[in-house]
């Protein structure tokens, strides 16, 4: 939905030109590009990889939901940073997850699920912004990344308790 809405929010908004949002969409993917490119590298030796995914869900719900308040091109830029830095390390992180989470012999088939479900996605998000944007009001679709992010940090709440409540249960029928 982001980059689907990114230029006729701006027009809406800031009223700028396709040509001028495109400059911006290219920033955003430069630092989108560069957590991909090599920062994951300096960041998986400082912090685990559930550690980097909790904290960029949340900054992402907190970074769609102030995309609604931008006013100026130069707080756009500052937010067009953080989203970048964020959605760079869940692109990535979350190809991560599922390949490590599955079976050696279906990692194949459940990347190529990731994959379509990504394809889904990018199939929906046009016309869906469209329509969000043109019957409820430029900032509506940003306020509604912002929704799916927060539902997905209380699925991913729910998945770390039970994940720790499940190796406790195993450690205590090792003990006994």
């Amino acid at each position: 939905m982001f980059e689907s809405g990114f230029s006729y929010f701006n027009l809406l908004r800031l009223d700028l030109t396709p040509r001028s949002s495109s400059y911006l969409l290219c920033f955003y993917g430069v630092m989108f590009s560069a957590v991909q490119g090599g920062a994951i590298k300096s960041l998986k030796k400082r912090f685990s990889e559930s550690k980097m995914m909790s904290i960029s869900l949340k900054f992402l719900v907190i970074f769609y939901f102030l995309y609604c308040t931008i006013h100026a091109v130069w707080y756009q830029m500052i937010l067009l940073v953080f989203l970048g830095i964020c959605s760079g390390l869940m692109s990535t992180l979350i190809t991560t997850r599922v390949s490590q989470e599955v079976e050696p012999s279906l990692i194949g088939g459940a990347l190529g699920v990731s994959a379509a479900l990504g394809s889904l996605a990018r199939i929906i998000a046009p016309s869906s912004t469209g329509l969000l944007l043109e019957y409820f009001g430029d900032g509506t679709p940003f306020i509604v990344c912002s929704l799916v992010c927060a539902y997905l940090v209380t699925v991913e709440m729910k998945l770390n308790t039970y994940t720790h409540n499940q190796k406790k249960k195993k450690k205590k029928k090792k003990k006994s």
